[in-house]
């Protein structure tokens, strides 16, 4: 008979609470009875290593964490800047917790990596504060990563352009992760209600996260939102509402909303291209061609540089809005799967998964620690990867 082992029912309700799932739910992913489970929370039974394993994994959590004698605490490590009050008073879900804690470890062992193979610290982390002016912010983004005009039109669409542009952010010293899902579960999909990015700043290797889910026009804004985090050396979680503008309570945020929208949609193209005989329709449609991003921030723009008054705004935000929505969900269903090792290099970068896999192939990382930085515990993905990037 296989040993059983004595675990705290008060880390497997608090587990519960946690990922919001019930004991008829969690009983199903251990594969035993929902009165055998009832009994190990009133400790007259406990579960084999096995149970113990599935149960640790149904509710995302380490094993380790079922024999504590007290729930653990869970502190965000970066501030909250997230511009809903009803985001910020919200607990953050498992499933973000894991992408940060991922992202954390990516970005603590590529430090290591970099400070080991002789790079400096990174000159335009910090050059710029909230006290400069936000043109000037946004200059010394267009001039580092090469944000220009003549990128915008190598760019056939949106998903091309985000593209090219994350290309340059990593050339340029900051990696970017982008993702739907927590690790390699697809099943465990990141909330865009939830957060949409965040940024890691570090002298030498700061981080940006992107929330896959969002829309691909939007996932542009949020990606220049954080490497504008990054040029003023701010941290932080993101959840854009560029339908109220820019949250009162965060002037980081409303920064870098401003020096995003400056990034991608200058004041003074802006102006060259509005038509002032065109109506809202037809200038929303132009300049989204022109400077790749959804008519959203087009909106948010017309509207800050006050050629739509509040009430255009909204009304045509609100429609806009949920029109990109539909649009999403449909294009969401149409693009699940895929080719497994592109989505890999994506969600752990294609620079960082170079890096890790030729640190493992030279003997200066274990295969098994490089396969943990990919979300893995199968040391032959490294080997299968290698193959992919064209190490061997």
């Amino acid at each position: 008979m296989a040993e059983a082992f004595e675990i705290n029912p008060k880390i497997i309700r608090w587990a519960l609470e946690r990922c919001d799932l019930s004991l008829t739910e969690i009983s199903k992913k251990v594969d035993v009875a929902v009165e055998r489970m009832e009994s190990w929370l009133s400790g007259e039974a406990h579960p084999t290593f096995n149970q113990i394993m599935k149960l640790a994994n149904g509710l995302h959590i380490p094993y380790g964490y079922l024999f504590l004698s007290k729930p653990p605490k869970e502190e965000l490590v970066l501030p909250d800047l997230r511009a809903l009050r009803r985001s910020r008073s919200q607990k953050l879900s498992p499933e973000f917790h894991e992408v940060l804690d991922s992202a954390l470890r990516k970005q603590d062992w590529y430090r290591d990596y970099l400070i080991a193979e002789g790079a400096g610290p990174l000159e335009f982390v910090g050059r710029f504060s909230m006290e400069d002016p936000i043109e000037e912010a946004a200059n010394g983004i267009i001039n580092v990563f090469g944000i220009d005009a003549e990128m915008r039109k190598q760019a056939k669409n949106w998903e091309q352009f985000l593209q090219n542009m994350i290309f340059r952010i990593e050339h340029g010293g900051v990696i970017v992760l982008r993702s739907r899902y927590a690790g390699n579960n697809t099943n465990r999909t990141l909330s865009v209600d939830e957060f949409r990015g965040f940024a890691i700043s570090d002298k030498y290797a700061p981080f940006i996260f992107i929330n896959g889910n969002d829309a691909k026009a939007a996932q542009i804004f949020t990606t220049v939102h954080e490497l504008a985090h990054i040029m003023i050396h701010e941290s932080g979680v993101s959840n854009l509402d560029l339908r109220r503008g820019t949250s009162p309570s965060s002037k980081i945020e409303s920064f870098c909303n401003q020096a995003a929208a400056e990034v991608l949609v200058p004041k003074k193209l802006f102006y060259r291209e509005w038509k002032q005989a065109a109506d809202l329709n037809n200038n929303l449609s132009h300049l989204s061609r022109t400077f790749r991003v959804s008519n959203l921030v087009v909106l948010k723009r017309a509207y800050d540089l006050e050629k739509i008054n509040r009430e255009e705004y909204h009304e045509a935000y609100d429609r806009w809005a949920e029109d990109y929505k539909n649009r999403e969900k449909k294009s969401t269903a149409k693009s699940r799967g895929g080719d497994f090792y592109r989505s890999l290099f994506v969600r752990n970068s294609p620079l960082l998964s170079s890096c890790i896999v030729s640190a493992a192939l030279e003997g200066k990382l274990l295969y098994r620690d490089a396969a943990s930085l990919f979300d893995s515990q199968n040391t032959t993905l490294i080997t299968k990867a290698a193959n992919e990037l064209g190490f061997v």
